[in-house]
C-alpha cells in the first residue's frame, strides 16, 4: 500500500490557516510513516481554495506525477484528512464535509455519497480515528466539538446523529486524535488547548473536557499533535501544542 498524505493551499489569500495541518502523514496503522526514505514518496492530496479542486499527485525521489484529473469542488475548501485506512477522503467545505473514495492502486479519488455532503458542518478541522469509525470534526465560531459516526467499509454515515461534546472556548483551531485512540486534543486559540478522553466503542465516544491554559501571558493555542507509538509501545511518548508567546 502506498503512503498517502494530506495538504492545503491557500494560495489567493496566502495563508494556511484553516488547514488541517500544511501536510500531515496518516498514523502508523494507516500506511503513514516509520523514517527512512518512505517519508519523501506516496500519493499527496492537495486542497487550492483559490481554484476550489483536490489535487493528487504521486512523488517519487523528488518527481512528482499527477494522479489523474484535479477534483473540482462545489465551495472554498478548508480542511482534508484521510482515514487511517487510506480508502477515504474528507474534505471540508464551506457547503459542507464531503467523502472521496482513494483507488487502492492508482490513488485516484472519486466523488461518493452521490455528490452530497455527509454534514452540513463546515469543518476547520477534522481527523478519522483509528477505528476509521469517527470522524471528529469541529469549527470555529462554535463552542462544540462533533464526532460522526461512519462505516469503516464505505466511508459513509453510520448515524444520522452527531455526537457532541461541549468545549469551554468557541476559537477552534486545530484538531488531534492520539494513536492509540483513547485522546482528542482541541487546540482553541485564546482558550488553551481542550483535552478530552475518547472510546471508540461508546455510542458518544467523547468523555469530560479538561483545558490547559496558555503558557504565555496573551497566548494562543494554534496547533496539536502527537507523537506516534514507539515500538513495542502501547501509547505515544508525547503530545506538542503550538502555542503564539509561548514561553
Amino acid at each position: 500500500m502506498r503512503t498517502r498524505y494530506w495538504m492545503c493551499l491557500a494560495l489567493a489569500a496566502l495563508s494556511l490557516t484553516g488547514c488541517s495541518g500544511f501536510w500531515k502523514a496518516p498514523s502508523n496503522g494507516g500506511g503513514g510513516g516509520g523514517g527512512g526514505t518512505t517519508l519523501s514518496s506516496g500519493d499527496f492530496y492537495v486542497i487550492n481554495s483559490a481554484t476550489n479542486e483536490i489535487a493528487g499527485l504521486y512523488v517519487k525521489a523528488g518527481t512528482m506525477t499527477a494522479l489523474g484529473t484535479s477534483q473540482k469542488l462545489s465551495a472554498s475548501p478548508i480542511a482534508i484528512t484521510i482515514a487511517p485506512n487510506n480508502a477515504f477522503l474528507y474534505v471540508s467545505t464551506l457547503s459542507g464535509i464531503f467523502v472521496y473514495t482513494i483507488d487502492s492502486s492508482s490513488g485516484q479519488l472519486t466523488l461518493g455519497n452521490s455528490g452530497q455532503p455527509i454534514s452540513s458542518d463546515p469543518a476547520t478541522s477534522m481527523q478519522v480515528d483509528s477505528t476509521n469509525s469517527w470522524l471528529v470534526e469541529g469549527f470555529s465560531g462554535t463552542s462544540s466539538l462533533f464526532a460522526i459516526h461512519i462505516n469503516p467499509s464505505s466511508g459513509l454515515l453510520q448515524s444520522n446523529q452527531e455526537q457532541p461534546v461541549t468545549l469551554s472556548s468557541s476559537g477552534l483551531r486545530q484538531v488531534a486524535i492520539s494513536p492509540d485512540n483513547t485522546t482528542v486534543l482541541v487546540a482553541m486559540g485564546t482558550g488553551g488547548t481542550a483535552t478530552i478522553p475518547f472510546n471508540a466503542g461508546n455510542a458518544n465516544p467523547f468523555g469530560s473536557v479538561g483545558t490547559l491554559g496558555v503558557k504565555g501571558s496573551g497566548g494562543a493555542a494554534l496547533s496539536v499533535a502527537f507523537d506516534p507509538i514507539p515500538s513495542g509501545g502501547t501509547a505515544p511518548r508525547l503530545f506538542y501544542i503550538g502555542e503564539t508567546v509561548a514561553v
